[in-house]
């Protein structure tokens, strides 16, 4: 499925969209070609979509940072050598809505424990590594996503304990950026995505989950930045039965330092056809900490809105970029 609609992209890329009146607000732009100094050198390429040829050469070659442009702007070009910042998609709920750029790897991991109390029942759990691998490949503007974690779950009913233990399904997606900031109209991605059964006999699905994260936000000066993400995926609850799972969030960025970032967020899970699971409202907030320009730090904590959500969550990770 991601391979199919990475295919579709760049065909879409490889044409020119109408530039007469009318025009719609997102158009890829290929006419916008810088000179390639390595396009000789790879004559197999040169029918394939001229925009993005080049990106099999990095130091002097300009590749476009994103698919497609906002109607009236032009793609931003790139040839690898940029010092470009940090970006990470933790600790906040809502993912980033950028790549980490072609022929970068971006490692990120994290620890999470959680406690409810519910009708008597003391949950409590352990989650990590909260692992997500990130591979910018193809292009500047696609990455390639594993992740993988383990849980520990305790819960405790009067003087009766029940601990279960596993790894969790594989998680794999390919983040597409889609267009750069341009004022009001946002920075974009799109992000495909699905869970592979690969996890303990007590926390697999058993099934593909498939789904889809839409990504946008908005740098509104130089020490606040906004955002939101949008997603469906597949899922199944308790009673085994399968429904489709609807996620909300915003969040907001700030600058404190040079080195030092917090973030504030709410975010919101919505089961639509689910025999017992409700919805789930959260806050959340934290820091992060640049102790190098490829490594980050971060800790955030948060609670639930609801019934139904759990009572408290916090954890800390770190961030390595290659």
């Amino acid at each position: 499925m991601l391979l199919v609609l990475v295919h579709a992209l760049i065909a879409i890329a490889a044409y020119p969209a109408p530039t007469s009146a009318g025009e719609p607000w997102i158009r890829t732009d290929p006419g916008l070609i810088r000179p390639c100094l390595s396009a000789g050198r790879l004559p197999g390429l040169a029918a394939w979509a001229d925009d993005e040829c080049r990106l099999l050469c990095r130091d002097d070659c300009y590749r476009p940072k994103t698919l497609c442009a906002w109607s009236g702007t032009e793609r931003t070009y790139v040839n690898g050598t940029e010092e470009e910042p940090l970006i990470s998609d933790r600790p906040d709920f809502t993912e980033a809505s950028s790549c980490v750029g072609l022929r970068r790897v971006q490692v990120e991991m994290g620890y999470t424990y959680i406690r409810d109390n519910n009708n008597a029942v003391l949950r409590s759990a352990h989650s990590f590594p909260e692992l997500l691998l990130r591979v910018g490949m193809i292009a500047e503007w696609f990455e390639f996503r594993v992740g993988w974690n383990y849980g520990i779950n305790l819960n405790r009913e009067n003087v009766v304990s029940s601990i279960f233990d596993g790894g969790e399904d594989l998680y794999l997606g390919a983040k597409i950026a889609l267009t750069e900031q341009d004022g009001w109209r946002p920075e974009m991605a799109i992000l495909p995505q699905m869970n592979v059964p690969a996890g303990h006999k007590d926390l697999t699905s058993g099934e593909v989950e498939p789904g889809v994260n839409w990504l946008y936000g908005w740098d509104i000066n130089e020490w606040l930045a906004t955002g939101g993400s949008t997603q469906v995926n597949r899922a199944r609850d308790d009673a085994q039965v399968w429904f489709a799972e609807f996620a909300q969030s915003w969040t907001f960025n700030y600058k404190l330092t040079e080195k030092l970032g917090a973030y504030t967020e709410w975010f919101a899970f919505f089961p639509a056809g689910s025999a017992v699971d409700l919805p789930q409202h959260y806050f959340n907030g934290g820091f992060t900490f640049l102790a190098h320009k490829n490594v980050q730090y971060d800790i955030r904590a948060g609670v639930g809105l609801n019934d139904a959500a759990d009572d408290f969550f916090a954890g800390s990770g770190a961030v390595l970029r290659f």
